[in-house]
């Protein structure tokens, strides 16, 4: 006997991240307290782009108004066409997320968020349904050359970088700098920035800092320095997005009062595992 509180529709999502273009295996299951007619079981995923239109406050506190866009929907149908229960019923669908598709994205002002939902098609009734969230991944790096770092004139930096970053991972190694004239740099950090172009314009945000020693350097000096970097677990995919949005990311080089000595732009990309 199936008890009154249990919900009439569950569904079962994949544990694991997901990558456009490969099934999705999912199981819905159909909790139903007396028999009843039912059309069909329908399993879609729905992927919703969203972009900040404005906002109060300020700070950690400011709230912010989102604009919304339904890019992605696909279903799966399994006709049913008779009468169901009492009892459980369960039932394996596949469904497939159209390839291109943009992963899911987490930014400041920019998200892609997908939603699996599975719903049970009842004759003269309300349909019943359950939604659960999909995290989507890229299959592949994005197929993009990062352009060519940008230097200080008459400072090299020597900066050794993996080609693509993986968020959670740790950068770390020596930073070689030297000038073709006296430099004195004070606060000298490192830092990894999170690009964001949406349709409102383009933003940037710090994500990560390696704070350096203050460095005194004399004409074709060359100093190396040690440095540490943790990309941000969270941090979202270098990706296009709908609506003429992206993301990129750069490592750069700054110091007080100085503008940028050193500027590379670097990918970050999350696997499925």
């Amino acid at each position: 006997m199936v008890g009154r509180r249990m919900p009439p529709v569950t569904l079962q999502g994949p544990a694991t991240p997901v990558a456009p273009g490969n099934p999705i295996p999912c199981t819905v299951s159909l909790f139903l307290p007396r028999r009843m007619q039912a059309r069909a079981v329908r399993v879609e995923v729905v992927g919703l782009f969203r972009w900040t239109v404005g906002g109060w406050g300020a700070g950690p506190l400011r709230l912010r108004r989102w604009a919304q866009e339904r890019v992605v929907h696909t279903r799966k149908t399994t006709p049913l066409d008779r009468a169901l229960g009492p009892g459980v019923a369960s039932y394996r669908v596949e469904v497939a997320i159209p390839p291109g598709s943009p992963p899911s994205v987490a930014g400041e002002g920019v998200k892609m968020l997908y939603l699996l939902r599975a719903s049970l098609d009842v004759p003269h009734a309300p349909d019943r349904w359950e939604q659960v969230p999909l995290t989507v991944v890229a299959a592949t790096p994005p197929e993009r050359a990062p352009s060519p770092p940008h230097t200080h004139p008459g400072i090299t930096v020597c900066l050794p970088l993996p080609p693509i970053l993986t968020p959670g991972h740790r950068l770390q190694g020596d930073l070689v700098l030297s000038s073709s004239h006296p430099l004195v740099l004070a606060g000298p950090r490192l830092e990894l920035v999170q690009v964001e172009r949406s349709p409102r314009g383009e933003g940037a945000f710090v994500a990560a800092r390696a704070l350096l020693p203050s460095l005194s350097l004399g004409a074709y000096q060359e100093r190396r320095v040690p440095f540490a970097l943790l990309v941000p677990p969270t941090a979202p995919p270098t990706c296009t997005l709908p609506r003429g949005s992206a993301i990129t990311w750069a490592i750069r080089l700054v110091a007080r009062d100085m503008p940028p000595l050193f500027q590379q732009e670097v990918l970050v990309h999350r696997g499925a595992s």
